[in-house]
């Protein structure tokens, strides 16, 4: 397998059931011991021996081991948070499985820009393509998107005057320019309102 080093397997060559001898009866070469494919051994007589003959070998492409830097993640709706993928050896490309829940856009060749789109649980895939010595390779990300925290929200409060009476004043939640319906998108509760 793969591992950027020299891949030089020992050759035996024998003679009418005689062990020869490397560097005196024969010398070996090797097409490219270090990356992965088809290496080709060249065997060449010297001394009393003469012509070549050749054999074949496979060096194996490597895996890929990725692997977030966040996972799994949450991540509020309407937010965004950027992931680096590590462990790749080739380009590496995203793809989000559930566009409804969460997106992906690149940002550099490992780093990813993930937002919340609504509540649920979504996944993210990053890819490393392969190359001449690692395979291809896929690593999911699950992501759970949690609703958008109210505190986020712009909340108007209408003071009140006090007369000893319980008093409810009005209430504007607004957010990113959509004012909420009360008890759809929140709800109201009151203390210590009388005084």
């Amino acid at each position: 397998v793969y591992d950027g080093t020299k891949k030089e397997p020992s050759v035996k060559v024998t003679y009418q059931n005689t062990e020869l001898t490397k560097d005196t009866d024969y010398t070996v070469s090797y097409s490219d011991p270090v990356n992965a494919g088809t290496v080709t051994v060249t065997v060449t007589g010297m001394g009393e021996f003469g012509g070549s003959d050749t054999r074949t070998y496979v060096i194996e492409k490597a895996e890929q081991e990725l692997s977030f830097d966040k996972s799994p993640l949450w991540i509020e709706a309407d937010s965004t948070e950027t992931v680096t993928v590590t462990g790749n050896r080739a380009a590496v490309s995203f793809e989000s499985w559930d566009e409804d829940i969460v997106t992906v856009a690149a940002e550099g060749e490992t780093s990813a820009r993930i937002t919340g789109v609504k509540q649920g649980t979504g996944f993210i895939i990053a890819r490393a393509a392969g190359n001449n010595n690692y395979n291809s390779t896929m690593k999911s990300l699950y992501v759970t998107v949690t609703p958008i925290s109210i505190s986020r929200a712009e909340i108007a409060v209408t003071d009140a005057v006090y007369d000893g009476t319980a008093k409810k004043p009005g209430i504007e939640v607004t957010y990113g320019g959509k004012t909420l319906t009360e008890g759809t998108d929140y709800t109201v509760s009151y203390s210590n309102n009388k005084n």
